[in-house]
């Protein structure tokens, strides 16, 4: 880290090897876009995912997750918990408000404005932060010129050292570039998903474990022998 140099052979004092947990807030579109049959769908596949991430990943991670909803807005269905059954009961209570009226935009940075203020507030310290973002929407508010509040979103959570892995659920051409705009490119790891519809949401639930099990959640600790600054070292999947 400070530059130094040592010779082969020279001993260091490893430390922290280990896991570090996982800190996952689930973002869902709850705008007027998507109706009754596709809001079970989404409800479903995010009962899935918690089953298989709590209250341990597959590697035995320890986990906690949170939920988020947005529309024309965004608010806080649960803060991040390490109980299964409190979130799987924020999923399976969580019906959309009816705070848009008709309208169909989307504010999908609003949505991960608050999941990070989530992690930010509620996460602990050296566990690997992640949002999953998932909308059949692209990001039309806040009016007139919704693209930088997106970007800003964005960069805040790179900024906080948060994941984002986007789901862009439908064919319609225009989600597309924006799913791979709001994903963190991770060299080696799929972060951007798409799906024909809602009901296609578990064809990519075997993915999302392989990936939320292992990343980043793996850190070692190198205290150097110059006395100079120590170093940590992150094993971006965890293997």
């Amino acid at each position: 880290v400070d530059g130094a140099v040592l010779p082969v052979g020279e001993m260091v004092n490893v430390t922290g090897v280990g896991p570090r947990g996982l800190d996952l807030v689930l973002a869902l579109d709850e705008s007027v876009a998507i109706d009754a049959t596709e809001l079970e769908a989404l409800k479903s596949f995010c009962v899935s995912l918690v089953q298989g991430l709590l209250p341990f990943t597959s590697i035995g991670i320890e986990a906690r997750v949170g939920v988020t909803a947005f529309g024309g807005g965004s608010r806080r269905i649960l803060d991040l918990s390490f109980s299964r059954q409190t979130v799987l009961d924020a999923i399976e209570g969580f019906v959309q408000l009816d705070q848009y009226g008709d309208n169909f935009d989307t504010c999908t940075g609003c949505g991960i404005d608050d999941a990070s203020a989530n992690l930010i507030t509620h996460g602990r310290t050296g566990a690997t932060q992640a949002m999953i973002v998932i909308t059949n929407s692209t990001n039309d508010l806040p009016l007139p010129n919704p693209a930088p509040h997106l970007a800003g979103a964005l960069d805040a959570a790179a900024f906080h050292g948060q994941s984002i892995f986007a789901v862009g659920v439908g064919s319609w051409v225009g989600i597309i570039p924006e799913i791979d705009q709001i994903a963190t490119d991770i060299p080696g790891v799929q972060t951007g998903f798409r799906v024909a519809d809602f009901a296609a949401l578990g064809s990519i639930l075997t993915s999302l474990f392989a990936t939320l099990g292992g990343i980043n959640v793996y850190t070692v600790d190198i205290a150097m022998p110059d006395g100079g600054q120590p170093a940590t070292v992150v094993d971006v999947n965890g293997v």
